[in-house]
């Protein structure tokens, strides 16, 4: 089938392989998908429904309303009526502002487009580019399946091929962890299932690649790692909280985790008065998902785990919905983690890491499972307990160089240190064990992409503009919603704004804030949005944020928005 698609036709595997979406022939569903992934079509407003709809819950609010200020329902009425008749005259005026009765036909209701995409979804296999989530690739789904299913039966080092075990025994065991040894006793598993795992194309490499990601969207795990996820993002808090008082009292950062590039823009700061900008290097682990052995990985967590709860001074992490507490004395029906609970359901969630690729079961026996909720927080505390081990004994053997590793930082895999003058690539053979490689990612040490910065040094100072890997890809990037879209405005603006100030906050340097405005706005007004409307969302930032206070001639930009 490739071949009714040469021109497609990736030269690195020989298949259809593209994130061109000149593939599609059918004008409408080109012009759906050009808009991305998230892109709504828009709706039919129908303003009697939803004046029906509001009526008909008016009660049901009312009741729950009395309940909660214990107040009588009768005491209601006068308030019932004025709300009635407010809410008829709103729908009055929106039926005069708006053509309600209009229909609006979807794309997909077209034979011809759903004819196409049942084509491509047949042959081919339709998913997210990598670092492009918005934009979409279209690949020989027998290219896709093979290289996937290469992947998981000749790297025999990772996974390994499973035939003792059906997927019905793997879910008795992990429902039994769930209900016995986690004690989730109204525990219902409505998904007897394992992850499946995915590629996403990498068109921003020299050469295409692939990043495998395990899905455990919906698998009988999940409620295990849920939790897990929840009890180490309490125990990376408590780590941080620590570290920052070892700081004060030693002068020396222990931790090198971040969650942003603020730290780092924070660090450049400090260099902003002075010339004395020297050097960045940026590493990247090629191997923390694959190499790293798990019992490395448990030895690790259960003295990160260990060290939190000795200084949180507290028995428990207290799980909720969506957020956590360090308690003495947890509530009799909140699910919690002591110490050896957390360990044992961390080691459980590692020795557990199945996945199935179609009828096939496999297992990850090294490395950090790909995919599962708590893998960056098991990556992250795994390299902290590593990092913190040789820092702290680094402090009492080298109190300098030590010192000169404190402007180092990491985001999960990728590290930079600013200024180090060498002494990290000194040590740095010393800190990870030898199943971790790490790669030096700049060329030379004047310049570096790190996150979304682009860092150069000129004349002893650190110049900083706004970096994206997007611009690299051979095809056009969506990277916002079209006015057109069925959201509200205010959104689709307020992203425009948003943006502003990110670029304002990053660069450090005039030309590469108005050369990314410019790019921005063009973007947005061929995506409908009038230059009207953006100009006062940009003047509103500017105002608000101080745009004037940093960029002495931010008044040049003028030009750019005016009509």
């Amino acid at each position: 089938m490739c071949n009714n698609h040469s021109e497609f036709i990736n030269s690195d595997c020989g298949h259809v392989a593209t994130g061109d979406i000149s593939i599609f022939n059918n004008q409408k569903l080109r012009n759906i998908i050009s808009k991305g992934p998230g892109y709504r079509e828009p709706a039919a407003l129908d303003i009697d429904l939803a004046h029906r709809t509001i009526l008909d819950n008016l009660d049901s609010f009312i009741k729950s309303w009395s309940e909660k200020e214990k107040v009588a329902l009768v005491c209601f009425d006068g308030w019932k009526d004025k709300f009635q008749e407010l809410l008829a005259g709103v729908v009055a005026c929106l039926k005069q502002r708006y053509d309600y009765t209009s229909k609006v036909v979807s794309a997909f209701s077209d034979h011809s487009v759903k004819a196409e995409l049942d084509y491509f979804h047949e042959h081919f296999v339709i998913c997210p580019v990598d670092k492009a989530s918005k934009n979409i690739a279209v690949i020989c789904k027998r290219y896709y399946l093979q290289t996937i299913l290469n992947e998981c039966m000749n790297n025999s080092l990772s996974y390994s091929y499973i035939t003792d075990f059906n997927i019905n025994a793997i879910c008795k065991i992990q429902n039994d962890f769930i209900k016995d040894v986690l004690n989730i006793k109204d525990h219902v598993s409505n998904d007897n299932s394992l992850p499946h795992i995915v590629f996403f194309p990498k068109f921003h490499k020299p050469k295409l690649s692939q990043r495998f990601v395990v899905s455990y969207a919906s698998c009988t795990i999940k409620p295990v790692a849920e939790r897990v996820t929840l009890g180490l993002k309490a125990v990376y808090s408590q780590i941080c909280s620590y570290s920052r008082m070892i700081f004060k009292v030693t002068g020396i950062k222990r931790n090198w985790i971040i969650n942003n590039n603020e730290p780092i823009l924070e660090c450049f700061n400090d260099y902003l008065e002075s010339d004395r900008a020297r050097n960045i290097q940026t590493y990247d682990f090629s191997t923390l998902y694959t190499n790293l052995k798990h019992d490395e990985i448990k030895t690790a967590l259960k003295d990160v785990v260990k060290l939190a709860f000795k200084h949180s001074k507290c028995n428990y992490i207290s799980i909720y919905n969506s957020g956590f507490a360090w308690v003495k004395n947890p509530r009799e029906s909140t699910f919690r983690f002591n110490v050896d609970s957390l360990i044992e359901s961390i080691d459980f969630i590692l020795d557990n890491a199945y996945f199935s690729m179609g009828n096939k079961i496999f297992k990850q026996i090294i490395g950090v499972p790909i995919g599962v909720n708590p893998g960056p927080f098991i990556a992250n505390l795994t390299l902290f307990y590593y990092e913190y081990k040789y820092l702290d004994k680094l402090y009492k053997t080298d109190y300098f160089s030590a010192k000169r590793l404190n402007n180092t930082f990491r985001l999960i895999d990728d590290i930079t240190t600013v200024n180090s003058d060498g002494v990290f690539q000194e040590h740095v053979n010393k800190i990870y064990p030898d199943s971790l490689k790490l790669n030096k990612e700049n060329e030379v040490d004047t310049k570096a992409h790190v996150l979304d910065l682009d860092i150069s040094i000129e004349e002893g100072h650190f110049i900083v503009k706004v970096y994206d890997k997007r611009d690299d890809f051979p095809f056009k990037i969506v990277q916002y919603s079209p006015n057109c879209s069925n959201m509200s405005r205010d959104i689709l603006i307020g992203v425009f704004g948003s943006q502003l100030v990110r670029f304002f906050r990053i660069c450090n340097n005039f030309n590469g804030f108005k050369r990314r405005v410019e790019i921005m706005l063009n973007s947005f007004v061929n995506l409908g949005f009038k230059k009207k409307l953006l100009s006062s969302k940009y003047r509103h930032m500017s105002q608000k944020h101080g745009f004037k206070d940093k960029f002495t001639m931010i008044d040049t930009l003028d030009y750019l928005l005016d009509d």
